[in-house]
């Protein structure tokens, strides 16, 4: 089941990827909305090198 206000206008089945913005970890770090949200512990647990921040534009 999927929460209405992230629904097409209209429609009972499809997602609105405007509306739908998950936070998801890959490689060990968290995203959400295209850019990196939080420091992960669990990087720095495993010894993962950090890179150089991306300038926003």
């Amino acid at each position: 089941m999927v929460e209405q206000d992230l629904l097409v206008a209209g429609s009972n089945r499809y997602v609105d990827p405007d509306r739908w913005d998950p936070l998801i970890m890959k490689f060990l770090e968290f995203y959400g909305g295209g850019r990196n949200l939080h420091p992960s512990r669990l990087a720095q647990g495993w010894g993962v090198p950090r890179r150089a921040p991306v300038a926003e534009s």
